[in-house]
């Protein structure tokens, strides 16, 4: 199965977005105070979850139709390696979260239900970032079933109209009956799961991608980004809160396609380059132990956007940037990679057998 060069940029892109979203506002200057006004303004923790959500979608669906079609398709062998991938560092963060910050509340994240339990109980808590990663365990839980059971052709439209369906009805219908319908669609797994079945979308027809003309995705990547924004200027009203989930997983669709034609087509060298210079492939590789990681520095310094601090002076507010990614660094090279070795060598076995 081809590499896609730039796929490890757009996700450094996305975690650096929640970053940005979730870092305080550093005192010296009016350029900081415009930089984090710019953060809300473009409401970047919610679209950096989102270019998460297609990206994963994407990915994972062209492994497992690439599996399927070469007869290589094994449960053991995927759950294997997202056990591995997934499951170490997450709970490293969750113990040494209860060892060092608190245990409450570290059930609902163990058991990956911490998407639904703060959607109904929006409480601050170290670990309420992990919810994304429930969605997308949710996800994971169902879906290769789903691809094995069913033809091409069938999962292709489950994929492209049930599930975005019952999402958008689960959208709807919490808006309508719960008080906390912003913070529900917000959060649950059977509506954020639209997201990751866009991306899933692309995967089925990638073999049109070199065939597509970047003109109309980039323009309505442009335009959904530019709703999204609007709705979060008007953030309680739960129109604009239903409006602002779609717009955001339209966007994200579109990204994702945009950079995938240019990938495929070898147009706009240079904005390639840039996805896929060292930079951004170093925040790629770190994204989930940064992701992980950088909530609970946060919280543990007293400066998270839960904290209702105003400000930080610059050299604290530097330090904890610089813990941000050097600790996730460290567990990436010293924790995760040495398990993603083990991972691909049973891979290769099971390619071998």
């Amino acid at each position: 199965m081809k590499k896609i060069i730039a796929l490890d940029g757009i996700r450094g892109i996305a975690c650096l977005l929640v970053l940005w979203a979730h870092f305080p506002l550093l005192q010296g200057g009016i350029g900081f105070k415009y930089f984090h006004l710019a953060s809300k303004a473009v409401y970047a923790g919610y679209i950096g979850v989102d270019i998460f959500f297609a990206l994963s979608g994407f990915l994972i669906t062209r492994i497992l139709l690439w599996e399927k079609e070469h007869n290589k398709f094994s449960y053991g062998n995927f759950y294997f390696k997202r056990f591995i991938r997934i499951f170490p560092v997450y709970y490293l963060v969750i113990l040494l979260v209860g060892l060092i910050i608190s245990w409450s509340k570290v059930g609902w994240s163990a058991l990956y239900l911490s998407n639904y339990y703060f959607s109904f109980n929006d409480s601050e808590n170290a670990l309420r970032h992990t919810w994304s990663l429930c969605v997308e365990q949710h996800f994971y839980m169902f879906w290769p079933f789903v691809i094995s059971y069913f033809s091409v052709e069938r999962s292709n439209k489950i994929i492209a109209y049930i599930i975005p369906g019952v999402a958008i009805l689960s959208a709807i219908l919490a808006l309508m009956f719960f008080d906390n319908g912003v913070q529900i669609i917000n959060r649950v797994s059977n509506v954020r799961i639209l997201t990751l079945c866009l991306g899933a979308l692309l995967a089925y027809n990638e073999s049109k991608i070199d065939q597509y003309s970047i003109k109309k995705p980039a323009f309505l990547a442009v335009l959904f980004l530019i709703c999204t924004c609007a709705c979060h200027l008007v953030p309680n009203v739960p129109l604009m809160s239903f409006g602002r989930f779609i717009f955001s997983a339209a966007f994200s669709y579109y990204f994702l396609l945009s950079i995938l034609i240019i990938a495929f087509q070898g147009i706009y060298p240079r904005l390639l380059k840039f996805f896929d210079n060292s930079v951004m492939r170093f925040f790629g590789r770190i994204s989930y132990g940064l992701y992980l990681f950088h909530l609970p520095i946060l919280v543990y310094f007293g400066v998270s956007h839960m904290d209702n601090v105003d400000s930080v002076p610059i050299k604290l507010g530097l330090f904890i940037l610089m813990l941000c990614i050097l600790i996730p660094t460290l567990s990436y090279y010293l924790f995760e990679k040495p398990l993603l070795k083990i991972k691909n060598r049973y891979t290769i076995i099971k390619g071998q057998v």
